[in-house]
């Protein structure tokens, strides 16, 4: 039971890691910019996304100590 949590955790960490960087990616443009509508809106989307990034990177490691 332990482990499917473990593995649960990594999954959720892993698939969280993959929509941010998707989402940054398809807010680039041709030239390599990030692209907003409006300042507010890349302060929100930024530090949302960082909280994010965070929490993925925490299920991770935690889910990597439960296995052991």
């Amino acid at each position: 039971m332990k482990v499917l949590g473990a593995l649960i955790a990594i999954l959720i960490g892993i698939g969280v890691l993959f929509w941010v960087k998707k989402r940054k990616f398809e807010r680039t443009n041709r030239a390599g910019v990030e692209q907003f509508t409006n300042y507010s809106s890349k302060i929100l989307v930024t530090s949302m996304e960082k909280f994010a990034w965070g929490a993925a990177i925490a299920c991770i490691v935690i889910g990597g100590f439960l296995v052991l």
